[in-house]
Formats: C-alpha cells, sequence, structure tokens
C-alpha cells in the first residue's frame, strides 16, 4: 500500500517498493481478468474490456481450449502442464531421503520424458520445442534436460481400439462401461490376438490384429476414451509391444493378478523392471531421531506428509 501510495504522490520509490509494486499489478490482473469456463466449457476472461496486450506474461500463453476442459476434469497433471510453460521440473526433497530414492528419481527421467513428450507433441511449435531441465534438491547447482522432443514411441502410437471392440469385450466380460480398467484392457487384448489365431497359425499379422479397418469413429463415448488412454498407456509402458502389438511378458505377469489388485501389482513391476524392489534394507541418509525425539518426530512427519494430510 505504502509503494502505491508513493507513486501516486512523487511517482518515486525505492528498490523494494518497486517488487511490491510489481508484484502487487501481477495479483490485481490476475483477479481482474481472471480466466474461468464459460456454460459451453470454454475458457474465457470473466472481463473482456480493455484486456492487457501483455496478459500473457501473467496468465500464460493460451492453450487449446481441451486441455483447459481436461485440466477440470482432472484427466491432465497441472505439473505437467507448468513444466511445458516454464520449461523447469523442480524435484521436490522427500520426507526421508536416501541414495535409493534419488537414483529412482533420476531414472524416472524417461518417463518424465516421455509424459511431457506425449502432451507437447500436439501443441504449439514453441511449445513443443521448449527445453525442459529438471532441478534435484540434492544438487540444485545441476540442471538435467529432460529429452521430450525426441520420443521414438510418438510415431507407432495410434488409436487401435474401435467402440465395437470394447463394446463387445464388455459384454463378452459382462462388465459394465464404468468397469473399464488395466485389467480389461488386458483382457480384451488377448481375446482381440486369440480370436484371429487359429490352430495353423495367425490369420493376419500383429499389425493387423490391433489395427481394424473400420475405425471411422474409434471413440464414441466417456469409456471408449478411457479405455484408449488405457491402451495406450500400456502400450507406453512396454505391456504391449509397440511393433508386434502382443502381450509382453510384463502384461502378462500383470494378467495373472487379481483385478482388485491390478494398480498396486503394476507399481511392484514397474519397481522390479528399475531393480529397486530387494530384500535390502533401505539406508536413509538422514539421521534416525533419539528415543526421547521420536514421538515428536512422528507427529511432524505425519503432518509434513502430503499423502497424510
Amino acid at each position: 500500500f505504502q509503494a502505491i501510495l508513493s507513486l501516486q504522490n512523487n511517482n518515486t520509490f525505492n528498490d523494494d517498493q518497486s517488487d511490491y509494486y510489481y508484484q502487487f499489478l501481477k495479483v490485481k490482473t490476475a483477479i481482474q481478468y481472471h480466466v474461468i469456463f464459460n456454460t459451453n466449457c470454454a475458457a474465457e476472461l470473466c472481463n473482456k474490456t480493455l484486456v492487457p496486450y501483455d496478459l500473457h506474461e501473467i496468465m500464460g500463453p493460451r492453450l487449446p481450449e481441451k486441455i483447459y476442459f481436461m485440466l477440470s476434469q482432472g484427466a491432465i497433471s497441472p505439473q505437467v502442464v507448468n513444466n511445458l510453460l516454464t520449461g523447469v521440473l523442480m524435484e521436490p526433497p522427500p520426507l526421508v531421503d536416501s541414495e535409493q530414492y534419488r537414483t529412482i528419481i533420476q531414472e524416472l527421467l524417461n518417463v518424465r520424458a516421455q509424459t511431457l513428450g506425449l502432451l507437447s507433441s500436439v501443441l504449439h511449435e514453441h511449445i513443443r520445442k521448449t527445453e525442459i531441465v529438471t532441478i534435484p534438491w540434492f544438487n540444485p547447482s545441476k540442471h538435467i534436460t529432460v529429452p521430450h522432443m525426441h520420443q521414438p514411441f510418438l510415431a507407432q502410437l495410434r488409436v487401435k481400439l474401435s467402440s465395437e471392440d470394447i463394446k463387445n469385450e464388455l459384454k463378452r466380460q459382462s462388465k459394465l462401461p464404468s468397469d473399464v480398467s488395466i485389467a480389461f484392457i488386458l483382457k480384451l487384448q488377448a481375446n482381440l490376438l486369440s480370436s484371429k489365431t487359429t490352430a495353423t497359425g495367425p490369420v493376419f499379422s500383429a499389425m493387423e490384429i490391433s489395427t481394424p479397418t473400420h475405425l471411422e469413429k474409434p471413440i464414441k463415448t466417456v469409456e471408449d476414451a478411457i479405455a484408449v488412454v488405457l491402451y495406450q498407456g500400456l502400450e507406453i509402458r512396454d505391456y504391449f509391444s509397440l511393433e508386434t502389438n502382443n502381450v509382453t511378458v510384463y502384461g502378462k505377469a500383470l494378467s495373472l493378478v487379481d483385478e482388485k489388485f491390478t494398480n498396486e501389482a503394476m507399481v511392484i513391476i514397474e519397481l522390479l523392471r528399475t531393480k529397486h524392489l530387494d530384500g535390502n534394507k533401505l539406508n536413509t541418509t538422514l539421521a534416525p531421531p533419539s528415543t526421547g525425539e521420536f514421538k515428536s518426530f512422528f507427529f511432524n512427519s505425519c503432518i509434513m506428509h502430503p499423502t497424510l494430510n
């Protein structure tokens, strides 16, 4: 307030006031030209009069309408969008630090590059070519590039399911449309492959099996979209082979698990694949609390940990 008052009185202010004045204008602009969803699920400004020409410096660049809608529905993580717009992926410290955790973070680079590549590949060229770096908490001076621009799987990734495939599989498994899950997709793919096979061998090549020729309108319902996303996710993580479309050894292992524990089993498989799940004791880099401090340490940990709030 004093900075604004000083500016109004004599148009002069010191460096501290200048910074405050800048922050004040940013907040004022963000409130005055707040982005909202209208009744047609389109993003627009709540105030369309005298819009500043440099509003993008406060709100960020304009994105396709579908991105805002998927953000509002929780289909896309805001973190992924922020990483693409800012070019930075900050890696915050965990509750309990360890060498194993630091190794996992570094090996997650490929998965994060795939995630960012999926979204950036369909956005404007400026965003698509934005260099993104990750900054770990244990070495903030080291900037590691996330190679999202060159993901070879994107050239092979396409819709390989039709509404008819999903409808028939729901009927075969006696499932409701809301029951579409990873376990459902694993059974669907196995059934598609087996239905094209005879006693003398495959009737079609593997690529023809999962690429129906009747995909004029492959996605018709919400369930269709969920099924396609899950299918492509399993492809990206190599549960289905992108080259042959066959179920890989990871997919076969996951298909043997009870449907109720599919998500948990997938986490275990991913940890086994990266050799981070074994019988060795976890060695933390933080010193354990003394006996007298344990109770305080426990309650502080519960308060600090985001999953316990």
